[in-house]
């Protein structure tokens, strides 16, 4: 039996659609949502403690 690896997170966000202006970003656009998301999932509810 084959076993599937499984997905990691910036994977999964890898075909979502970037609406930001290029030129305008410094960050990268999956690693922004990997960095919120795992905010999100320790208990952060604002940018603020995102970025703590």
């Amino acid at each position: 039996m084959e076993t599937e690896q499984p997905l990691r997170l910036g994977d999964v966000f890898v075909s979502i659609h970037d609406p930001r202006q290029p030129g305008k970003v410094k960050h990268d656009f999956v690693e922004f949502l990997v960095v919120a998301v795992n905010g999100a999932l320790v208990g952060a509810d604002t940018f603020e403690e995102i970025e703590l």
